[in-house]
């Protein structure tokens, strides 16, 4: 009997809504119905370098915590326009990417990734300086959300501008950490999550990346010594997210 796996609902189902503007990071101002929202941007860098989101359909959690400045999330943009009836929704709450994976993860849904099953599922473990996503009975696995860069076509339509991806220290440190694990004959494994239909994850190139050289050069040696790397796409709408495809990805 094949096993019937359930999307994670979204409970309350999420609100449709229109981008007006993004203030600075973490704010974008919604319009809903005749309603104009402050909201939560999860995300501190660009969505798929789109010049300007004005008019981008997008759609809204909401929260009840008092505690919260912002009563509402926004948990997806579409680049379909406001009057398509069914819209492609590209989630950019990184963050909640994490919490996705382990409920599918506890399901059983990753048989790619793990074909001879689960027993134990660890949230943000340590091993030497870095702090991993998971540690999955004595695998150390760690989920990348990239949104900077879409892995998709981007209508001719929308226009994009030119700016360089920052990675920073910590995927360095992770990379080193991560090799020393793969010398002791122990499995590591990296999975980036499109929560969209991408047609498979691309490296950033030289021109738009920062510390390109150092992060090649130990992905490469990541790569020589076994790490594993997936790609699990995500689709979404207002009331659930779905696993939709799981491949394995060749990362040079």
């Amino acid at each position: 009997m094949v096993k019937k796996f359930i999307p994670y609902k979204f409970n309350p189902n999420l609100i449709e809504g229109v981008i007006q503007e993004r203030i600075g990071s973490f704010v974008m101002i919604v319009k809903h119905k005749n309603e104009i929202l402050k909201c939560h941007c999860p995300t501190m860098c660009s969505i798929g370098n789109i010049k300007n989101l004005k008019n981008r359909p997008c759609l809204l959690s909401y929260s009840s915590d008092p505690s919260r400045n912002t009563k509402y999330t926004v948990e997806a943009i579409s680049l379909d326009s406001e009057k398509t009836k069914k819209k492609k929704w590209i989630g950019i709450n990184q963050t909640k990417a994490n919490k996705y994976f382990e409920y599918f993860l506890k399901q059983g849904r990753f048989k790619e990734i793990f074909p001879g099953g689960i027993k134990k599922v660890e949230r943000e473990k340590f091993f030497n300086s870095s702090k991993f996503d998971f540690k999955v009975d004595d695998t150390f696995l760690e989920i990348k959300t990239p949104l900077h860069f879409l892995s998709m076509e981007i209508p001719k339509n929308i226009e994009t501008k030119k700016t360089k991806l920052s990675p920073g220290n910590r995927l360095l440190k992770h990379f080193k950490d991560l090799q020393n694990y793969l010398k002791l004959k122990k499995r590591a494994i990296m999975v980036v999550i499109c929560m969209y239909d991408s047609d498979g994850f691309r490296r950033e190139t030289k021109e738009n990346s920062y510390k390109y050289n150092e992060i090649d050069e130990a992905c490469k040696e990541c790569n020589k010594l076994g790490l594993e790397t997936y790609q699990v796409n995500m689709k979404m709408n207002s009331k659930e997210i779905d696993v939709d495809k799981v491949f394995k990805l060749d990362i040079k």
